[in-house]
């Protein structure tokens, strides 16, 4: 008889699963963060590989023991070690704070760090473990955007402000020409020299309204003051309104001036109302036409009015120059009314003057007489 051979089958060993202390050891080698685990009073119980090769340690004997403060600067340790001692008392976890690391001899980095309570199997609180995790390029990503968004936004904020003020400007450039538009017509339509100056005040005066304004003629002897507001409009003010345009009689003023305190002009240092001292600056506008000073425009405003006058100064150039070919053209229609009439008186003193002179000549036997008469102008003295 054959013997039976007998097969043995070979039994398959399902490998031992890994202890929790091979976990873990497995974890602190190869994660690439910082993990570390410290009693009550925050000392090293065990830390992570990587973090021994941050802080320079080959072996974990030269940490075990020791805390923050013997490894990180006095401003880190004492927050890390706050952070920790709140965490045992509360036994609430810190989750994702993002912090500071200032090392000794280091680059600074920042990372995202997260502390908990460390129970044991009674859940009594025996120290804290953390994870950190290094964002410091993460950070300098975001710092970067929140940098550019920043100025993106301030430079959107620039160019808001940039097309707010072009838009008040358009809309100043379009209100200054409607008024210029309509002022002009007005002062086109006065022939009479005294509504002219009235009129030209009121214009001046639509643009300053809180402004003392008086208007000077021109005359061969110096100013005459015809017009005028305020605390101007009384005889001492006219008075002194001639006055201030002394300098001007010999030489013409030609453009705007602006004193910004008239007391510290000699010319202007005169005894002005009281009520005068609220409005220190001076402002004088020549209306002039065919290269002659017909009038000046005197404007005596409050300090603000400085810039007023700044943001109007083109606008009142073309108004004066708009007032003066105005105010010459009535000058010169009273002229030619004046003219006109002395040209009329004549004409009749002519007419009488010839009805007066004899036409019939007189008979006397054996003599013939002839006469002509012709006066050198209009009437004769004869």
């Amino acid at each position: 008889m054959r013997g039976k051979k007998t097969r043995l089958k070979s039994r398959e060993i399902a490998p031992r699963p890994p202890s929790e202390g091979e976990m873990l050891h497995t974890l602190l080698d190869n994660m690439s963060d910082a993990i570390y685990f410290k009693d009550v009073k925050s000392r090293f119980l065990r830390v992570s590989k990587y973090m021994m090769q941050k802080m320079g340690v080959k072996d974990f004997k030269e940490m075990r023991g020791k805390t923050d403060f013997d490894m990180f600067t006095l401003e880190h340790a004492r927050q890390a070690f706050n952070d920790e001692m709140g965490v045992i008392r509360s036994g609430k976890p810190i989750v994702g704070i993002e912090e500071k690391e200032t090392w000794p001899d280091k680059p600074d980095t920042w990372v995202s760090t997260t502390k908990m309570p460390f129970r044991n199997k009674r859940c009594q609180i025996i120290g804290t473990f953390g994870v950190s995790r290094d964002i410091t390029e993460i950070k300098k990503y975001r710092d970067a955007l929140q940098k550019a968004k920043e100025e993106l936004e301030e430079r959107v904020k620039e160019r808001t402000a940039e097309l707010s003020e072009a838009k008040f400007k358009l809309e100043q450039n379009l209100e200054q020409l409607k008024f210029l538009n309509v002022t002009a017509y007005e002062l086109a339509q006065i022939i009479d020299i005294d509504e002219m100056f009235n009129a030209i005040g009121k214009a001046f005066l639509a643009r300053f309204p809180f402004a003392q304004i008086s208007i000077c003629q021109r005359t061969k002897s110096g100013f005459s003051c015809v017009y005028a507001v305020g605390h101007l409009d009384s005889p001492e003010g006219r008075a002194l309104s001639e006055t201030a345009l002394k300098p001007f009689v010999q030489k013409e003023l030609s453009t705007q001036l602006f004193i910004e305190n008239r007391s510290e002009e000699p010319s202007l240092a005169l005894s002005w109302p009281q009520a005068l001292e609220e409005d220190p600056c001076w402002i004088a506008l020549p209306l002039q036409a065919d290269n002659a000073t017909l009038a000046i425009v005197q404007l005596f405003v409050a300090p603000h009015g400085e810039t007023v006058f700044h943001q109007e100064q083109t606008l009142l150039s073309t108004l004066a120059a708009h007032a003066a070919a105005c105010l010459s053209n009535a000058l010169h229609y009273k002229e030619l009314e004046v003219t006109a009439r002395l040209e009329g008186e004549l004409e009749a003193a002519r007419n009488i003057q010839q009805s007066l002179t004899p036409h019939d000549k007189p008979s006397i036997p054996g003599i013939s007489l002839g006469g002509v008469y012709q006066p050198a102008h209009e009437v004769g003295g004869e």
